[in-house]
């Protein structure tokens, strides 16, 4: 479980955030209702509101008679954003799946390939993020996204040759390079991700994603004294990023400290309930533990979320 370099965002990283575009797109696409709609309905269905009440308000408008194909589209994009903003991934899939085949938008596609992504259908964001980049121009950002698919799909040659794109469009882009870091990390070249994350740091000595990913190298080479501080100093730097902890768990697990491992896990699970690696490695610190009963409920869980998880995670070292 590597950490990926993100862009910080304004607030609390407690939810999914969509891209901007994505948002701005969203305003502009306010459904034209019919007469019989009661005043202030189109208002609360409002993709600003990120209340329960702006989803009810949407659901409303979706069963209103005489309601256009556009105007379906529009409210279903709105409530399926809504529902992302909650962390209702499903029910958010399922509105934007609907919209995207009613007035198909890249920057739907592009919700949807974050979405696929989130919910561990690397396949399907895989799918996204190539149609986009087919379509043109292709971009760092979509390279980039792909690659992360490709990575998550267990993928790494793919992956690599993605961010090797995003490089050769952005030469200074560290985000990429921690990446493909990550993934010459996951095929087992740890010596080569090694040397790229001591090269990103060499210039951002304050990027937590690749301190923690150091820090598990370490650990996995059995010098976790050595990869400690790293994650020390990554924790305080993003106090609370749920992946990153996730991550610093996998890192104890590795050495060894399993009671720590599992603490971690937890921590990063209460903001990432449904993050399926961070279930499996909790569960395999269990066992290690003789816990065997949580064990086996954390690895039936991982496994509902996503049924490929125990093959990905044996694929990266994960045992």
């Amino acid at each position: 479980m590597m950490v990926p370099q993100r862009e910080k965002k304004a607030g609390p990283m407690k939810r999914l955030v969509l891209p901007a575009l994505a948002a701005a797109l969203l305003l502009l696409c306010a459904p034209q209702l019919p007469a019989a709609a009661a005043p202030g309905e189109i208002a609360d269905c409002n993709p600003q509101d990120r209340s329960k009440e702006a989803i009810d308000a949407c659901s409303r408008i979706l069963s209103l008679p005489g309601l256009s194909a556009l105007d379906r589209g529009k409210a279903l994009l709105v409530r399926g954003f809504l529902h992302y903003g909650h962390n209702e991934l499903d029910l958010a899939r399922i509105d934007l799946e609907e919209a995207q085949q009613i007035i198909a938008s890249p920057d739907i596609s592009r919700m949807l390939a974050n979405l696929y992504m989130a919910l561990g259908r690397s396949d399907q964001a895989i799918a996204e993020f190539t149609r986009l980049i087919d379509a043109g121009p292709p971009t760092a950002d979509l390279y980039g996204g792909r690659g992360a698919a490709y990575q998550n799909a267990g993928r790494f040659d793919e992956s690599i040759a993605d961010f090797n794109q995003v490089l050769a469009l952005k030469p200074d882009d560290l985000s990429a390079l921690n990446n493909r870091a990550s993934a010459y990390w996951k095929k087992g070249d740890l010596d080569t991700a090694l040397k790229e994350f001591d090269a990103v740091l060499a210039i951002a000595p304050d990027m937590a994603a690749a301190l923690a990913n150091r820090c598990m190298i370490l650990a996995r080479q059995g010098h976790f004294d050595q990869g400690r501080p790293s994650c020390d100093k990554a924790e305080k730097l993003t106090p609370g990023d749920s992946l990153l902890l996730i991550s610093i768990g996998a890192a104890y697990y590795d050495a060894g400290q399993f009671e720590s491992a599992i603490a971690y896990c937890d921590r990063g699970l209460q903001s990432m309930p449904n993050a399926a690696p961070a279930l499996y490695i909790r569960a395999l610190a269990e066992a290690r533990l003789g816990r065997n009963d949580d064990s086996k409920r954390d690895m039936m869980e991982a496994e509902r979320l996503q049924p490929d998880v125990a093959a990905y995670m044996a694929k990266v070292g994960m045992k």
